[in-house]
């Protein structure tokens, strides 16, 4: 009787470990090997009739650094953050947006047009180019990072195609073609090309006389080490002392909201200051004339390094004073705090 139940209880154990390698998941759709769960709808039409898009969507994100563009070009890279793309059918024109929430700031980047209802075309060439419907329906998700992906277009024949991806690159779809080929045309479309940039460390702006040198310095910095929406606004002026007749330059510096820092780059967007370079320097200038020079420092090490002695476009005057401007109002912020 013992040597019977001992039998019992060795083949009980061995089943249990034979269970044990079964996945939990492999008709439930649930979590299957690997930790990847499968949420996909198997009944999903793997053809789409239709060629007129109703309204697209495509939310994502690039987190871990800066991805490439998938055509090496003068645009710089796409910057980490949460992204979406939506293009909507309004009658007989669509109205595109782009927005881009980068890591590390406030302000998300956003542009958006109307244009000709055709526009939605070139979206569905995309679509029908890398046979999109094929993959309609795949809803992967694990829990690795790297992945975050929100597709769907709804047509005008309510066909709907749809793609979900959660975790690792493993939840993206055999046949998925990315995300950079829809954002470069959004980019393309908007006239945005260029204009969607890391955000910025710093900007400096300094002015000095040729005849009395040093003048003053204002500068907006983010800090790493503040609250995610506080910057450092700095004021650099000159002050003479017994031992320093010239002046010795004295900084002044309080934090402020950080939206200031952002909000000079819609003036590097409006006035294409990117597209300001290796640009020589003039000649003859006026032995009386102030020197100004800006700098934007991006955190991608993209930097903008500009000066009135160089060659500039003829906006330059209005687009340095644009500059000043925004940064004189983040002082008046910075001496309200000190009141």
């Amino acid at each position: 009787m013992m040597k019977l139940s001992k039998l019992y209880l060795y083949l009980g154990l061995t089943l249990i470990g034979l269970l044990s390698f079964i996945p939990s998941g492999c008709c439930s759709g649930g979590p299957i090997s690997g930790g990847l769960a499968d949420f996909s709808d198997p009944k999903a039409p793997k053809v789409i009739d239709s060629d007129n898009i109703r309204k697209f969507s495509l939310r994502f994100k690039y987190i871990g650094g800066i991805a490439k563009p998938a055509v090496e070009n003068d645009c710089p890279p796409f910057p980490a953050g949460n992204y979406l793309l939506e293009a909507v059918r309004k009658g007989d024109t669509a109205h595109f947006m782009l927005s881009c929430d980068r890591q590390d700031t406030t302000t998300p980047l956003v542009f958006q047009k109307d244009l000709p209802v055709e526009a939605l075309l070139d979206l569905q060439g995309i679509i029908r180019k890398y046979n999109l419907p094929a993959i309609n329906g795949s809803s992967l998700r694990n829990s690795a990072l790297g992945t975050s992906l929100s597709f769907e277009v709804l047509y005008d024949t309510d066909e709907r195609l749809y793609v979900r991806a959660e975790g690792g690159v493993s939840t993206l779809p055999h046949g998925w073609c990315g995300t950079d080929v829809f954002l470069e045309l959004f980019l393309k479309k908007l006239d945005a090309e260029g204009l969607l940039v890391p955000p910025l460390y710093s900007c400096i702006y300094s002015c000095s006389s040729r005849q009395d040198g040093f003048l003053y310095s204002l500068e907006l910095e983010a800090d790493r080490h503040l609250p995610g929406k506080q910057a450092i606004f700095k004021k650099t002026l000159p002050q003479q002392t017994a031992d320093n007749p010239f002046g010795e330059r004295v900084v002044k510096q309080v934090t402020v909201p950080k939206e200031k820092l952002e909000a000079t780059e819609t003036i590097i967007a409006k006035y294409r200051m990117r597209d300001w370079k290796d640009l020589p320097y003039r000649e003859n200038l006026d032995g009386n004339t102030d020197f100004i020079s800006i700098v934007f420092n991006c955190s991608d090490g993209n930097n903008i390094c500009l000066d009135s002695d160089q060659e500039l476009p003829p906006e330059y005057k209005e687009a340095f004073e644009a500059v000043h401007q925004a940064l004189i109002e983040a002082e008046k912020d910075a001496l309200a705090q000190l009141k």
